[in-house]
């Protein structure tokens, strides 16, 4: 049983970072459905930031555009955040400043090595402008959108929880041949997130904050995300199903859901502590995916997957022939895959229950094909499979 206040309508008062980020986008939908006073923060040269106005409950009277960079010095981002916000919500994730123009499939930020020490450092930055700001202005709690990702690349079967501990320190193998290969790295994505959520309970434990709630979100799918995961919908259908077969097991979630939990953690068990919740909870495989996704788009899926050891190698590979200019037209499906990095986690084999989710934030798992057919639907809507 969920154990939440009601928060006072003049207390519904918050700063969204990331606000055209698709998580975000769904959140501040949800914020303005219950009333919520919401300013959202985006990048000067966003062009997504007129999405905001297509919402279903966009009500320009509750909401507010800032414009303005997390990574801005503290006193300018001191003059960013209005001084009646009462909660933060956290959704942004920093993107590195530089990826090699010459990957060719698409690579998500903190899955590369050439901006891995830029990406950890500035989603730090990032962070500790945000506690600085919710020291200033008493913020009553800070909501923080981490990810199951903040505990690494984990071995195959494990069943994650918060008390998991996190090997996102571990260097990730890059090496195809004995010694021949890529240096061996940490993954930044996950790194950056564990330092956050690190920096947030430091913070909480010393009551520096009034308390903060770490959402890690599993593997994501809804409306607005035309990339990562989402991105599948639309290689299905130019592939006409004939792209390789994912293996490995993961947890979903609908972002639609997730935008509900984020509002439900702002009132949620002791505002003075600092509460993870991880939230998927269910568990298919990623071949069952890809077949849902191809009835979707109407093309058959792939019916085997591709041995985890090949598409890993290749990935390998790829990435060692990415930095010598002489071989880099012999990357094999350059197109389509990705990095070490991000082959490692496509292929992962980790589920979530998110026990403490469904107990305390009222969270309700959906089944894969409601969660795959929500963001079909959008994805038809916007007409990206013309």
């Amino acid at each position: 049983m969920a154990s939440t206040t009601t928060i006072p309508d003049q207390d519904k008062i918050c700063f969204v970072t990331g606000a055209t980020g698709f998580v975000a986008l769904n959140l501040i939908d949800e914020l303005l459905l219950q009333n919520w006073k919401v300013y959202g923060l985006h990048r000067p040269s966003s062009k997504r930031a007129e999405l905001i106005k297509t919402l279903d409950n966009y009500n320009e009277d509750k909401f507010t555009f800032v414009q303005g960079n997390l990574t801005c010095s503290k006193d300018d981002f001191l003059k960013l955040v209005p001084t009646d916000v009462k909660y933060i919500y956290h959704i942004c994730h920093v993107r590195e400043t530089y990826t090699n123009p010459n990957r060719t499939a698409p690579t998500p930020p903190g899955f590369s090595h050439e901006g891995a020490k830029d990406h950890i450092q500035l989603n730090l930055l990032a962070m500790k402008n945000i506690l600085s700001i919710c020291e200033l202005l008493n913020v009553k709690r800070l909501i923080y959108c981490s990810s199951w990702s903040a505990y690494g690349i984990l071995p195959a079967g494990t069943k994650v929880d918060e008390n998991t501990v996190s090997v996102a320190d571990k260097p990730y193998d890059h090496k195809f041949c004995c010694c021949l290969g890529a240096k061996n790295i940490p993954w930044p994505y996950g790194q950056a997130k564990l330092r956050c959520e690190e920096m947030i309970m430091e913070h909480c434990t010393k009551g520096l904050i009034n308390g903060g709630a770490i959402i890690s979100p599993c593997s994501v799918f809804g409306r607005f995300n035309n990339g990562g995961w989402g991105a599948l919908f639309e290689l299905m259908y130019r592939s006409k199903g004939k792209m390789p077969g994912l293996a490995g097991t993961s947890s979903f979630v609908d972002v639609q859901d997730l935008a509900k939990v984020f509002i439900t953690a702002a009132s949620a068990g002791d505002g003075k502590k600092c509460e993870k919740y991880i939230i998927g909870g269910t568990n298919e495989t990623a071949l069952r995916m890809q077949e849902i996704i191809g009835e979707l788009v109407g093309y058959k899926a792939p019916e085997k997957s591709t041995p985890v050891k090949v598409i890993k190698f290749v990935a390998k590979l790829n990435e060692f022939f990415l930095n010598i200019p002489c071989l880099r037209c012999c990357r094999i499906k350059k197109k389509v895959i990705g990095s070490p990095l991000v082959v490692g986690k496509i292929t992962q084999d980790q589920t979530a229950e998110s026990l403490k989710a469904q107990e305390m934030l009222n969270y309700k798992p959906r089944p894969l094909k409601d969660i795959l057919t929500r963001n079909y639907e959008w994805v038809v809507k916007e007409g990206m499979l013309k």
